[in-house]
């Protein structure tokens, strides 16, 4: 059975973070997230951000749990492939 998490929140990559802090916060054990790298003018994805709210999702989280989490053997782990 698959398990689908919805959320009505503006900033996709703030509730991710969020997310994945509570669960870590909730099982004591680091949560991964896995991201597509998207290829492309990054200027154009900056405004897509801020027009959209949608752009560069994956980095985007990892500032957002880099500024929450300042240890990194607590940090919830981001992966991205092309």
């Amino acid at each position: 059975m698959d398990r689908i998490l919805r959320s009505s929140e503006a900033a996709v990559p703030n509730t991710i973070a969020a997310i994945m802090l509570d669960i870590g916060d909730r099982t004591q054990k680091l949560p991964h997230a896995y991201f597509g790298w998207a290829e492309g003018n990054p200027h154009e994805f900056l405004m897509r951000f801020i027009l959209f709210g949608e752009g560069d999702i994956a980095m985007v989280n990892c500032e957002v749990l880099h500024t929450t989490k300042k240890n990194l053997k607590l940090r919830p782990r981001i992966h991205v492939s092309g």
